[in-house]
């Protein structure tokens, strides 16, 4: 890592802007782009997709752990830094305590800052069968931003084929024997029901598939074998928050004329790539696959709430 004189540590951070901010000093003290940055991840075996780091950095919201101690990483820090922004990441994150008024009764403190804070410095960086959810959500981070739509079920429709809806199905090629995700008909009497749940980090999201014969599970990008690129469901308790191929964020286009409801990009944070139609095909039984972002609303999905 460069150096350019102290780094304050991320101890100091009183909240989630400040906690960013320190973020952003740490990014700059490397010398490092987002894509260096990356590829540094990927060389020590971790993941830090650029897009994600951007979000946290121009957005001012907390990074998942995992994220974090990519981040940190890649800037040079070692284990014990690691640590040490993970701590501070968590005391961030944590609820203000209670305070009790002149009557006891306990009331929540507002704006509680100290009245001075040393800035310290760091030594910092050298050089298939499904199953129900398990019991608990997933928990919010305070500084996840508004999302497009409320955990709920949804109709999921390519822009180009918008008679046909994101379902199950089976690879065409045959090469791969278990469920995939695949455009077909919205009202199949065996398919199962589509959700949107919050991750609770960020602006991702799970697509979830409920079957009444199954129970829920949530779509997964496979990266190797047969169906390489393919989204199949796995079971509930095998979806998380730390799992970066289950997460899509959708990215508002203008949806195509005569369409009806909102388009989307869904954008995989693992592969940093959206979901599209093999050939963009316009018959049922094409797969979804991954494409790149281009910003193209033929490429969006429409996307509407079950009531």
């Amino acid at each position: 890592m460069t150096s350019g004189g102290p780094v304050p540590s991320p101890a100091v951070a009183r909240d989630v802007g400040e906690f960013v901010a320190a973020m952003r000093t740490l990014k700059e003290r490397s010398g490092l782009s987002l894509r260096q940055l990356g590829e540094r991840a990927e060389a020590r075996g971790d993941i830090l997709p650029r897009s994600t780091l951007a979000d946290v950095l121009n957005r001012s919201t907390l990074p998942r752990p995992d994220v974090l101690a990519a981040f940190v990483r890649a800037c040079g820090g070692d284990e014990g830094d690691v640590r040490e922004w993970l701590a501070a990441r968590d005391r961030v994150a944590a609820p203000p305590p209670p305070e009790a008024d002149g009557a006891g009764t306990p009331r929540r403190r507002r704006g509680l800052v100290p009245a001075s804070i040393g800035l310290g410095l760091a030594v910092l960086l050298a050089a298939g069968t499904w199953a129900l959810w398990p019991d608990g959500e997933p928990a919010s981070d305070p500084g996840t931003p508004t999302l497009p739509f409320p955990d709920g079920e949804v109709e999921i429709r390519p822009a180009h084929a918008p008679d046909l809806c994101l379902t199950e199905g089976r690879q065409r090629s045959g090469r791969y024997g278990s469920a995939v995700a695949v455009e077909g008909p919205c009202d199949a009497a065996d398919g199962p029901r589509t959700l949107l749940r919050a991750v609770g980090v960020d602006d991702w999201y799970f697509v979830e598939w409920d079957k009444p014969s199954e129970g829920r599970g949530c779509l997964s990008l496979m990266a190797e074998g047969p169906a390489a690129g393919l989204l199949e469901p796995v079971n509930a308790v095998n979806c998380g928050a730390g799992r970066p191929e289950q997460h899509f964020r959708l990215e508002p286009v203008t949806p195509p004329a005569g369409s009806e409801g909102p388009a989307y990009l869904l954008r995989n944070e693992q592969s940093d790539q959206c979901l599209a139609v093999a050939d963009d095909a316009e018959a049922a039984g094409a797969e979804a696959i991954q494409g790149p972002c281009t910003g193209d609303s033929a490429r969006g999905f429409l996307i509407n709430a079950v009531s």
